[in-house]
């Protein structure tokens, strides 16, 4: 079976982290949805979990795939299920399908990864549809476990100002290496706030989540 590239290790410890922080020491059994639109990397972080690669990544697949996937591991003791469930808005009509084949089979989640691209910027209509379905079909309760993975986050080109940024003036030197390590890192930790702000605004403004339960879904 193909190892998991190096690549993935920041996955699998924020993924740990976070499980902690939600009351891992109170399962005996750690279930985690992972879902989003598709093309959004659910199966690579589905892999990024379980430290090796099940599921097939890339659009292509996500489009095929029309039931949910289930994988089961031990991590740190602890009995894992990771469900990777079909990509949502995908153009293909069969989204009822999907949501009832999740409904049906990912009951007492421990966690759930919502996945989408941080280099999208924002939410895009697509990423709406998809949430306004999901509380639809799991209800507000669907939330309180709820945690907003950005992927694809290191292809963020932080070298680059652009208008979610909010360092003004002239930037360091060429080749000062340090300064621009520290610019980086802000403007990083901006941009992640700003998604972190958008989404709690649209589950509270839009979709009508209660604001204690959204204000505890991290990002």
């Amino acid at each position: 079976m193909a190892m998991l590239p190096e690549r993935y290790t920041t996955t699998v410890e924020s993924v740990q982290v976070r499980s902690t922080c939600h009351h891992l020491d109170n399962y005996k059994e750690l279930r985690l949805l992972v879902t989003g639109k598709t093309g959004e990397g659910k199966s690579t972080l589905v892999n990024g979990i379980l430290g090796k690669v099940v599921a097939k990544e890339g659009a292509s697949r996500e489009r095929c795939t029309t039931k949910v996937e289930e994988y089961h591991k031990k991590i740190h003791g602890v009995p894992v299920t990771v469900f990777d469930s079909p990509g949502l808005q995908d153009a293909t009509g069969n989204e009822d399908q999907y949501l009832n084949d999740m409904r049906k089979k990912c009951q007492n989640l421990s966690l759930v990864l919502c996945c989408t691209k941080m280099t999208n910027n924002r939410l895009k209509d697509d990423d709406k549809n998809a949430i306004i379905k999901l509380t639809t079909t799991f209800g507000q309760r669907f939330w309180e476990h709820a945690i907003l993975v950005l992927t694809f986050a290191n292809t963020e080109n932080v070298s680059r100002r652009d208008d979610r940024d909010e360092d003004e003036g002239p930037e360091p030197d060429y080749d000062d290496d340090a300064a621009w390590k520290e610019l980086g890192k802000k403007r990083f930790k901006g941009r992640v706030k700003k998604w972190k702000d958008g989404f709690h605004k649209f589950l509270i403004d839009e979709v009508g989540i209660r604001e204690d339960i959204v204000e505890r879904i991290p990002v």
